[in-house]
């Protein structure tokens, strides 16, 4: 019995000829397997069911057979591959699919996608730089020495990337009280967005689009975000750069003597 799995059973034939009236059965084999059915059915069968299977039958008049004897061999189906849960993908990162190696002298990794034979004999698959493309469904089944498994899959979702800008500013002769606004553009990624600011100065904000009261020109430099989705997708570090120039100060006119 090639590539049985699991819930399979052994039907023990035997032929019977000769001798008078009933018969009774006595049947032993591997695992310290015995019966007296005539037809003895073995549940659940594995590799560990192989051997040889010995019967003896009796007629009603005491005469006893000589042993009959019976190899089984049987080889089990591989277990189901176990497809390593897959953490959130987004546009341009690596996917990676993996299930447990198996031993044999001759294994096939048989990977689908969409039902499209992926060439790729290995318990991982990996596609660099995924992009929506990737997104469907992929199979995996094993052969081993000739037996192939049950087939698993997963479904597989690729994150559309989150692209963020952060405008340049230059801000000319501010006087006091100016306040700057962190202005930004904000493209792909699903459902509502999460912001990193770092900035001169030791400059960080949490706000879409931040504002910086009474500014000078020692805020000038390089502003920095970070925009995450609600997927957990995050956009490359988008920069701009503020250039600001103080107004000069008021002309303090000297008093004048009378």
């Amino acid at each position: 019995l090639a590539c049985v799995n699991t819930g399979t059973s052994l039907t023990l034939n035997n032929s019977i000829t000769g001798g008078s009236g009933s018969y009774t059965f006595a049947w032993m084999g591997p695992n310290g397997f015995t019966s007296a059915a005539a037809t003895p059915i073995v549940s659940n069968i594995s590799a560990s069911n192989s051997g040889v299977y010995n019967l003896t039958v009796t007629d009603s008049l005491g005469c006893e057979s000589a042993t009959a004897s019976g190899t089984i061999t049987i080889t089990d189906q591989p277990i189901d591959p176990i497809i390593q849960p897959v953490a959130t993908i987004c546009d341009g990162e690596t996917l990676e699919i993996s299930i447990q190696d198996y031993v044999g002298t001759n294994v096939i990794y048989n990977w689908t996608f969409n039902a499209a034979a992926i060439s790729n004999n290995t318990p991982t698959l990996i596609i660099p730089s995924a992009t929506a493309a990737n997104s469907g469904t992929y199979t995996v089944s094993v052969t081993v020495d000739g037996c192939t498994s049950d087939v698993s899959n997963i479904a597989i979702t690729i994150n559309d990337a989150v692209i963020a800008t952060v405008n340049d500013q230059t801000l000319a002769c501010v006087n006091t009280g100016t306040s700057l606004t962190l202005n930004n553009t904000i493209t792909g990624g699903s459902g509502s967005y999460t912001f990193a600011w770092t900035g001169p100065n030791g400059f960080t904000s949490s706000a879409a689009v931040p504002t910086i009261a009474n500014i000078d020109n020692t805020n000038s430099g390089v502003y920095n975000l970070i925009v995450t989705d609600s997927v957990g997708c995050e956009s490359a570090t988008a920069s701009g750069t503020i250039t600001i120039t103080d107004q000069p100060i008021d002309p303090i006119i000297q008093p004048v003597a009378t």
